[in-house]
């Protein structure tokens, strides 16, 4: 459905009222994160959409590992992912990179056989490790 600017200016007042009603529908990043701009929002209400995006019933939110990879890192890999398996580009400049947190997601969403090795243990089993030591 492709909304004209006049109609959406009229429900949208700023910025974060549009990341609002986009969020209902799509994962995107944090909102403090400066790719997260007007352009980009618009981005997504476009038909078709030109750009990387996810919903939010694709994400299955798993226990991460910390990384020490950059967001820039993650973002150069997700955007050589998308090239090799012909999907948009995410759109965000290399300086300006979304939040580890989605940039992990979304390489995981295009790989799920996880060769980064982002996915640390389930979380069950963390808590379970940690009464087990806590308990002697």
């Amino acid at each position: 459905m492709n909304v004209s600017r006049k109609k959406l200016s009229l429900v949208i007042k700023n910025v974060n009222d549009l990341y609002d009603m986009l969020s209902k529908k799509y994962y995107l990043p944090a909102i403090n994160c400066r790719c997260v701009t007007k352009d980009y929002l618009l981005e997504l209400k476009k038909e078709p959409i030109t750009i990387f995006f996810m919903k939010n019933e694709e994400i299955k939110r798993k226990h991460i590992r910390n990384t020490r990879l950059t967001c820039m890192e993650l973002l150069e890999i997700l955007e050589n992912l998308l090239r090799e398996k012909n999907k948009n580009p995410t759109g965000f400049l290399p300086d300006q990179p979304p939040n580890k947190r989605w940039l992990i997601d979304a390489i995981l969403l295009l790989q799920p056989d996880d060769p980064y090795n982002f996915l640390g243990p389930d979380i069950q089993e963390e808590l379970d490790y940690e009464i087990e030591v806590n308990s002697e």
